[in-house]
Order: structure tokens, then C-alpha cells, then sequence
């Protein structure tokens, strides 16, 4: 009896977040064996965030306030990240996925690193990459969605 070698997936999915944006895309083989890229959803951060035109949440009546802009961003990146988490474990049942990549920027992963991803916290591996502004095209071609292709399944 020979022993037979683990077989590469047909298909990965992953996603790409930054601060503002999220996209869940899927990459699989062709027929012919060649990779393709298809994004199936997105995800928009809505939040207003502070808008310098009035004053903050966080001002007193004299329209001082004791937080800092730095500190509004960090709420801003903080409050998105818990928006993607919960989005993106929607999308396990959804799109019936297994294993799940998540490429972001190191700020922004280190947020998502924080959270709480439940039963599908150990289907998700999260990786350091700034992919966010790849075409479908391009993603289908950089060697880290290749990759994706080549693990065992």
C-alpha cells in the first residue's frame, strides 16, 4: 500500500483589513492549475471617528478636551477591528470556510490579535502584509496567496 501525500486545497480563503477597509476574497485553481482571485465581500469602516469640525465626545462644555487626537485614532482602530472580527465570523457559516487568512498591516493586525474570534479562533491565521491595494489579478500572482495554494490540506 502506498502511502499517498497530502493534497493541495483547490481553493484558500483570506482577508485583507487595514484601518478602513476590510475584503474577503477567495483564491482558487483554475482547471488548468492556475491561481484565481475573486473578492466576495467587503467591509467599510463607517465609524465618524472625530470630525475636527465639532467638538469631541470627549470635550468638556468649554469645549476642552482632555483626550487626544492619538487617543481617538487608537478608539477608531480599536472599534473597526472588533467591527471585522465579528463580521468576518459571520462569514464561516456563510461561505462554508475552513481555514481562514487574515493579511493586514502591522497596527492594525496587532488589534485584531487582541480579539476574541471564538470556535473559529483556531481556523484563522492571522499574517503581517499590507495587500490591501492588490487587484484580484495581483493577488492571484503574489507569492503569499500562491502559498496559500501549497499548504496541505
Amino acid at each position: 500500500m502506498k502511502d499517498k501525500a497530502a493534497k493541495p486545497p483547490n481553493h484558500a480563503w483570506f482577508a485583507l483589513a487595514d484601518a478602513k477597509h476590510c475584503r474577503l476574497l477567495r483564491c482558487e485553481r483554475t482547471p488548468a492549475g492556475t491561481p484565481t482571485v475573486r473578492e466576495m465581500e467587503a467591509l467599510e469602516n463607517t465609524w465618524p471617528g472625530h470630525d475636527h469640525v465639532r467638538p469631541s465626545p470627549l470635550a468638556a462644555k468649554n469645549g476642552h478636551t482632555h483626550a487626544s487626537w492619538h487617543h481617538e485614532v487608537e478608539e477608531d482602530l480599536r472599534r473597526f477591528a472588533q467591527q471585522v472580527a465579528g463580521w468576518l465570523k459571520e462569514r464561516f457559516g456563510q461561505h462554508g470556510i475552513d481555514r481562514l487568512y487574515i493579511f493586514a498591516a502591522p497596527r492594525f493586525l496587532g488589534e485584531l490579535r487582541k480579539l476574541d474570534f471564538g470556535p473559529h479562533g483556531q481556523r484563522i491565521e492571522q499574517r503581517d502584509g499590507e495587500l490591501m491595494w492588490l487587484t484580484p489579478g495581483d493577488l492571484a500572482r503574489h507569492p503569499a496567496i500562491r502559498a496559500l495554494l501549497e499548504r496541505p490540506a
